[in-house]
């Protein structure tokens, strides 16, 4: 028991002062071209390489890409959580709802920056999160599959624009 508490004051003190990075992946998002997403998601490896840990999930195959970037700038896994989205049809989110609970998952590791690769700024996957985000002052960028980013809250903790006033986002 003596040795659980030491290591979760470890873990914390590792924590502590590294900056959560999230990096969601909607199934709306349509990959014409995979170099865009690769693109963003090489940006945000970079820039927080090893300042930071990062939670991902989403569409498998940006997922590997993820873990591809991992091996190659040779970070260490316990950098790195994986976490599973499950896809609900439903329109709104409830407690009984299946999808609910890897939003309050994400938010558990009190992300400092996210970043949501989506098309259709309402869908119900990614919705519910960005919503809490925005509630709770978290920089988010979303970014669809035509590289139009879209700054909600900034890195200040200030609203920068309306969530419903979006003309950029929706499947074309």
């Amino acid at each position: 028991m003596k040795y659980l508490k030491k290591f979760w004051k470890g873990w914390k003190r590792l924590y502590k002062d590294k900056p959560c990075v999230a990096m969601i992946f909607d199934r709306s998002y349509l990959v014409y071209d995979v170099r865009k997403p690769m693109n963003d998601i090489s940006d945000v490896m970079w820039r927080f390489k090893d300042k930071a840990h990062f939670v991902y999930g989403g569409i498998p195959r940006l997922c590997y890409h993820v873990e591809e970037y991992k091996r190659n700038l040779g970070l260490k896994d316990e950098m790195f959580h994986k976490i599973e989205i499950p896809y609900c049809d439903k329109l709104y989110f409830n407690k009984e709802n299946v999808a609910h609970g890897w939003v309050q998952e994400v938010m558990s590791y009190n992300p400092d920056h996210i970043l949501i690769l989506r098309d259709n700024g309402h869908t119900n996957e990614t919705d519910a999160l960005v919503q809490y985000a925005i509630a709770h002052k978290v920089h988010v960028v979303e970014v669809d599959n035509h590289n139009h980013k879209r700054d909600l809250v900034d890195h200040n903790g200030y609203i920068t624009k309306g969530y419903y006033d979006q003309t950029l986002f929706g499947k074309r």
